[in-house]
C-alpha cells in the first residue's frame, strides 16, 4: 500500500491561521472587533514560532487596523506588540517590557552592586490585600490579557514554577538549560522561548566553582558560546547570608530577603 505524507507542517498550518485574520471584519464593527482581535491573538499563541516575526506582524497590524474603528490604531499595535515575539518590535539588547532592569544589568558582569529585577508594580500602585476587589463578570466586554509566557508552559510572568523530584535525578540539570534557554532566546530545552529573558540564578546549594562546571558542561553540550550569555545569564551563589533564620525560637527573615 503507497502512503502519501500529509502536506500539513507546523509552518503551513501557522500561514493558514494567519490567513483567517480578515474573518474578523465578518464581526460587527466597532469594539467586538477589538474583542475578536485579542481573542485571534489569543489563538495565535501555538503558531508564533513557525512564523518570520517581522512580516507577520506588519500584516496583522495592517488587517486589523483597516477592520477596526479608525482611532483603535495605537491600541491595535500596542496588544499585537504584546502578543508576537519580541524580535518583531525591538533589539536583543533591550530589555523585556513590563520589567524594571536594574543598572547591575546594564553595566555589565563586573558591576559590584547586588539587586534584582521586580517585575512588581511599585507599592503605591499595588492593590490593596484586604481589598474584596468585587466586579461584575456581566459587566467584563473585554477579554482578558493573555498569559505572559516566557518558556514553554512552565515560566509565566506573575507565577511561581516548582520542579519535584527525588534527588539525583536531573532537576537541577533541567532547569539550569531552561535558563539557559531563557538567556539565549533559543529552545535549548526543546520548549518554545515566547521571549528572550535576562535570568538571576541564585544557587543556595552549589558553590561558585560546581555552579560553573554545570554551567560549562551544559554550554559544550548545547553548542552556547559565552557571548550569547554575557549580559542575559548572572549568577548568585550566596555564603554567610540567609533567606529565613530561627531566632529565640522563631523564624525571621535572613539578610538575604534584603538582597533580593
Amino acid at each position: 500500500m503507497d502512503h502519501v505524507a500529509s502536506s500539513s507542517t507546523p509552518w503551513t498550518d501557522a500561514e493558514e491561521f494567519l490567513a483567517t485574520l480578515p474573518e474578523i471584519a465578518e464581526v460587527p464593527r466597532g469594539k467586538n472587533r477589538m474583542v475578536a482581535l485579542r481573542h485571534w491573538l489569543t489563538e495565535l499563541q501555538p503558531h508564533i514560532e513557525y512564523l518570520s516575526p517581522g512580516p507577520a506582524t506588519a500584516f496583522i497590524i495592517e488587517t486589523a487596523a483597516r477592520m477596526c474603528p479608525s482611532d483603535a490604531g495605537p491600541e491595535i499595535k500596542e496588544i499585537v506588540r504584546d502578543a508576537m515575539m519580541p524580535a518583531a518590535f525591538r533589539t536583543a539588547d533591550e530589555p523585556p517590557p513590563h520589567t524594571e532592569i536594574p543598572d547591575w544589568v546594564n553595566d555589565g558582569p563586573d558591576h559590584d552592586r547586588e539587586e534584582v529585577v521586580d517585575d512588581q508594580p511599585p507599592p503605591a500602585t499595588r492593590r490593596d490585600a484586604a481589598t474584596l476587589d468585587e466586579w461584575d463578570a456581566g459587566d467584563d466586554l473585554d477579554l482578558p490579557p493573555p498569559r505572559g509566557w516566557l518558556l514553554g508552559n512552565q515560566f509565566c510572568r506573575g507565577f511561581l514554577s516548582g520542579l519535584i523530584a527525588p534527588g539525583a535525578t536531573g532537576k537541577s540539570a533541567v532547569r539550569l538549560v531552561q535558563y539557559m534557554a531563557l538567556a539565549t532566546g533559543r529552545p535549548l530545552s526543546g520548549q518554545h522561548v515566547f521571549q528572550r529573558s535576562r535570568v538571576l540564578l541564585v544557587s543556595l546549594e552549589d558553590d561558585r566553582d560546581e555552579l560553573r562546571r554545570r554551567i560549562a558542561a551544559a554550554r559544550m553540550h548545547h553548542g552556547v558560546d559565552l557571548a550569547e550569555l554575557k549580559g542575559w545569564l548572572y549568577c548568585w551563589t550566596p555564603k554567610g547570608i540567609k533567606l529565613a533564620e530561627l531566632k529565640d525560637n522563631a523564624r525571621q527573615k535572613g539578610q538575604l530577603v534584603d538582597r533580593i
